[in-house]
């Protein structure tokens, strides 16, 4: 049994050695590629994806659904309908949040579809929370709110690579 968990851990020893890094076994998972199942780990979502061409697969990563959701979470609670705070305060507070979330999971893998998805979710936040201050129907966000909120400083997870 030992000397399995050597022979798993002896490619790694260059890479650990030069560190001091302690492996602890009872934490130890080691994933076998080739029948992968989703799995999430460190925020991100792993999964084998059948490619176009015959025979091919890939590995996608990506943002996890709860990682998405404190995401969605965090914004609702910046941008409540009942706040005394002004578009430009909400729009630092969001911008900081984004920007986070930008650096951290849009180094890796393929997040784009999640990107686009949060982007259209931060716009209707802002356009409901804009909607409601007053009786009055406002125009202000109606058309080109994504336009407007990125006028007003908002700053948008890229969609592209």
């Amino acid at each position: 049994m030992e000397t399995d968990k050597y022979y798993k851990i002896a490619p790694f020893a260059p890479f650990i050695k030069p560190i001091q890094l302690i492996i602890n076994d009872l934490f130890m998972l080691f994933v076998d590629l080739k029948d992968l199942h989703p799995f999430d780990f460190l925020g991100f979502n792993f999964q084998r994806i059948t490619g176009l061409i015959k025979g091919t697969s890939y590995i996608k990563i990506q943002a996890s659904k709860k990682s998405q959701t404190k995401l969605k979470n965090k914004i609702r609670d910046i941008v409540k309908h009942r706040t005394s705070n002004t578009l430009g305060v909400l729009i630092n507070k969001v911008n900081q949040v984004l920007r986070g979330w930008k650096h951290y999971f849009g180094g890796i893998g393929y997040p784009r579809g999640v990107f686009f998805r949060i982007n259209g979710f931060v716009v209707n936040r802002f356009y409901r929370w804009h909607r409601r201050l007053s009786q009055r129907r406002s125009k202000y966000l109606s058309r080109g709110a994504y336009e407007k909120l990125r006028q007003a400083g908002l700053e948008y997870l890229p969609t592209t690579r």
